[in-house]
């Protein structure tokens, strides 16, 4: 009975998600002017259950592609202090339709076509490590914002 217990517990199905996602929003824009580019800004709220000593966050897959997100944390702070557990971090990153022709590419943007490493059901997934292991967090659904366009 005991051998029963210690299997149930350590099931997969029975293991806590490292990773909730809280909200997930994208938002299509298109610059004033052709060569300031167009595209599609992508935003996915988590709450971390490990602090940023255990929980690295890798990639985030959107419609086969691999980008890695900037990650925001305690409001203003980005990348300076580590997060800890149960914060909440803003992930986000650029989808380009067109890429500006003039000013700086930031290179951490630039995404991969690749096979996502695990089949998944929702509109993007989350790729991050736990002491080395790989862990993935679906997301279910980005909510659709309005448009913007810059003059």
């Amino acid at each position: 009975m005991l051998v029963w217990f210690y299997l149930i517990l350590c099931s997969p199905c029975f293991q806590a998600n490292e990773i909730r996602v809280v909200d997930a929003t994208r938002v299509k824009f298109e610059g004033g002017r052709e060569e300031s580019g167009s595209g599609i800004q992508y935003k996915i709220w988590i709450e971390a259950s490990k602090s940023s000593r255990k929980l690295k966050i890798q990639y985030v897959w959107v419609d086969r592609m691999n980008y890695t997100p900037r990650i925001t944390f305690n409001e203003n702070f980005q990348g300076k202090a580590g997060f800890q557990k149960g914060d909440t971090l803003l992930l986000s990153f650029t989808k380009w339709i067109h890429k500006p022709e003039f000013g700086e590419i930031i290179e951490d943007e630039l995404p991969m076509t690749l096979q996502p490493p695990v089949k998944y059901a929702g509109e993007g997934l989350i790729e991050a490590k736990i002491r080395g292991k790989t862990i993935y967090t679906q997301v279910d659904h980005f909510r659709e914002l309005k448009p913007k366009e810059y003059k």
